[in-house]
């Protein structure tokens, strides 16, 4: 209790210490009287200097009937000083005499000294309306109206429900129509049909026999495509690359397997010596010739195969 009353005394000193040491500086009002919520506007301007910082504060808070609204500041020269002016708009609410700037000081703060300043409040009016009651006139309190019935309150309801109808009808038929749908079926992959070598070697001979290239004259086409049909025998039967290798080659690696016999190397020398006579030495071999090396190559094919029945084709 003791320090609530020195604290107490202590700002009432300082306030009357503030008042003292501060320069008074008059403020301006733009008239004596103001209606109920009329915009009150209170000037007042305090010496500048550059680079000096300018605060306002109250010693107390101003009374209920008058509130502060906003305060405005502008730089104003007269002659060779410079002033801030300060414009505060206040408005008051409760008729009677109100003290503007009451209790306010402005501080000035610089790099050479500190200034203390106390702005002289202004008295104002506040005027209450004047209301004649003689001429007010009383009149009776009336029942509750019923508003009529009106189809646009209804009709965003209508609308809503629709909708609604409109989404469960769709998604009932699409649930429907999702459980009836037909369903795919996945093709079912086919088994690969792996043709044996030596069918697909008889195959060929035979589709090359009916082009009758040797008939023609193309003697080079014919032992062309006999040897390719050879040499890719060779290569799905005794996994030997035939296609990177010469005549040479070929017939050494064939020696080197079990299953080509002495009389079956010799059929393969004699294809692929008249072979590389005509691409490489342009033999022309007769019609004879070129019989006797197809049916050697057949003859090959078929003594080389691993299945027990051999297809048969027909001779030229």
């Amino acid at each position: 209790m003791k320090k609530l009353k020195i604290t107490f005394f202590a700002i009432i000193a300082l306030c009357c210490s503030l008042q003292t040491i501060a320069q008074n500086i008059n403020a301006t009002i733009d008239k004596k009287q103001y209606d109920i919520g009329d915009a009150i506007y209170f000037k007042f301007r305090v010496p500048f200097e550059k680079g000096e910082n300018q605060d306002l504060f109250y010693t107390r808070e101003n009374s209920d009937t008058l509130e502060l609204q906003a305060t405005k500041t502008d730089t104003i020269l007269s002659g060779d000083k410079t002033f801030l002016e300060y414009t505060q708009k206040y408005m008051s609410f409760v008729p009677g005499v109100v003290s503007v700037g009451d209790s306010l000081f402005v501080r000035r703060q610089s790099t050479k000294q500190d200034s203390l300043y106390k702005i002289n409040p202004c008295q104002i009016e506040v005027l209450q309306y004047n209301i004649d009651t003689t001429k007010a006139e009383i009149k009776d309190i009336k029942g509750i109206k019923q508003e009529p019935f009106s189809f646009r309150e209804v009709l965003p309801i209508i609308y809503v429900v629709l909708i609604v109808v409109a989404l469960a009808t769709g998604l009932y038929f699409f649930v429907k129509y999702w459980k009836r749908r037909p369903k795919e079926t996945k093709p079912q992959e086919q088994p690969k049909v792996i043709i044996p070598a030596h069918i697909k070697a008889l195959q060929s001979l035979e589709d090359l026999r009916l082009k009758r290239l040797s008939e023609q004259g193309l003697k080079k086409q014919y032992y062309s495509e006999l040897c390719e049909i050879i040499w890719t025998y060779f290569e799905e039967r005794f996994c030997i690359n035939a296609t990177e290798l010469t005549s040479e080659e070929i017939l050494i690696k064939a020696k080197g397997k079990s299953e080509i016999a002495s009389q079956d190397i010799n059929m393969i020398e004699e294809i692929f010596t008249t072979a590389d006579l005509v691409k490489f030495a342009k033999a022309l071999p007769d019609e004879m010739t070129d019989k006797k090396v197809w049916n050697l190559a057949k003859d090959f094919v078929n003594d080389t195969t691993v299945r027990d029945e051999n297809p048969k084709t027909q001779e030229q």
